[in-house]
């Protein structure tokens, strides 16, 4: 897909006003990734474009850009730290607070494989609080009612 201009081509749909275009944008780019690890070569780019997609006004873009962001960083420390300095970490903390559940169990996921492998990177995550939030989630999933009070 790469070698194609794929991701390129991908990348451009997820400027498109349309959040059902958005949506299916940033879930291929998630299949392509998951699906051939090569395609994670040259996608810095769309790093800095799926973060942005963070704060889509769609729950459904949200999550299918926290799906991908989770798969480019897996192995690619570069990825992982583009996604610090780029402010992704707090993006993907407040969808953790989402109702959607796609969106908060594909961040959850971003988060967790942005803290395997690089311990400056998981002592940073620690710092921002990742794990109290993720453990603040499960409690809400698992007690819903308690949560609503």
């Amino acid at each position: 897909i790469a070698k194609l201009g794929g991701l390129t081509a991908l990348s451009k749909c997820l400027d498109c006003p349309d959040t059902t275009v958005q949506k299916h944008a940033a879930g291929a780019l998630w299949s392509a990734v998951l699906n051939a690890p090569d395609n994670k070569r040259g996608s810095e780019a769309i790093v800095a474009q799926l973060i942005k997609k963070l704060q889509s006004p769609s729950p459904a873009v949200q999550g299918q850009a926290a799906g991908a962001l989770g798969n480019i960083c897996i192995g690619v420390k570069r990825h992982k730290i583009a996604m610090l300095e780029q402010m992704a970490v707090p993006l993907l903390l407040m969808l953790l607070k989402s109702e959607d559940s796609v969106a908060h169990t594909q961040a959850t996921v971003c988060l967790g494989n942005m803290a395997v492998g690089v311990s400056a990177i998981r002592k940073a995550l620690i710092q921002l609080q990742v794990p109290a939030a993720i453990k603040e989630l499960e409690q809400r999933v698992q007690n819903p009612e308690t949560a609503k009070r």
